[in-house]
């Protein structure tokens, strides 16, 4: 094994597999980089979009079917 490192370390070769390596690592961190900024858009996004979905009742804590012991809720009483 040691043999194949010297003779690749010596070889042009070998410094081709070097640069693309460094090259690969580069486009790599690059790609890792966008992927988390394009997440955090994303996530943004998402947020934006839940927070502007209002609740039945516009959102300020209204009835939500509640009244439990009012005969069904919102039916006016009348029991069925």
């Amino acid at each position: 094994m040691k043999r194949i490192l010297l003779r690749l370390w010596n070889e042009q070769t070998a410094q081709d597999v070097v640069e693309y390596a460094l090259l690969l690592l580069l486009i790599a961190l690059l790609v890792g980089a966008t992927a988390k900024s394009i997440g955090y858009k994303i996530r943004s996004v998402y947020s934006h979009a839940a927070s502007s979905v209002s609740a039945p009742g516009g959102g300020a804590g209204g009835n939500h079917g509640g009244n439990v012991g009012n005969n069904g809720g919102n039916g006016g009483g009348r029991g069925n």
